[in-house]
């Protein structure tokens, strides 16, 4: 019996040291975003875990050992964005993301010839 109680007495505090992170991802009207991908690292161990946001924008991780993360947030059309932070045992932590829309990228090219050009000579003005 006493081995049982010392077996919970360790066992216990270990399983209380676990934490959560949760969050909302937005874009800059405040709307939220469904559907980008959160990653979240831990640095110690390099363990990766992923989930996609929710039609509200919301994500969870729940079940995390404290420690130091690296959390990374990417949607088509918006530019992903990187931050540290350190989760401590048993101490849930709440995290927003907003996302600003990516530039547009792309090459545009446009053939044609100027009215009263000779096509054999398509440089001369």
């Amino acid at each position: 019996m006493s081995r049982l109680l010392l077996g919970l007495v360790v066992l216990i505090p270990a399983l209380a040291q676990n934490s959560s992170l949760s969050g909302i991802v937005r874009h800059p009207q405040s709307g939220a975003i469904s559907g980008a991908v959160v990653s979240l690292t831990h640095l110690d161990t390099a363990t990766p875990r992923k989930t996609l946001t929710t039609p509200a924008g919301r994500f969870v991780f729940p079940a995390l050992p404290p420690g130091h993360y690296t959390l990374e947030t990417r949607m088509p059309g918006f530019r992903s964005t990187t931050r540290q932070l350190r989760l401590l045992g048993d101490t849930p932590l709440t995290v927003n993301v907003q996302l600003e829309a990516a530039p547009a990228s792309g090459t545009l090219s446009v053939l044609g010839q100027l009215p009263g050009l000779s096509p054999r000579h398509p440089n001369r003005f």
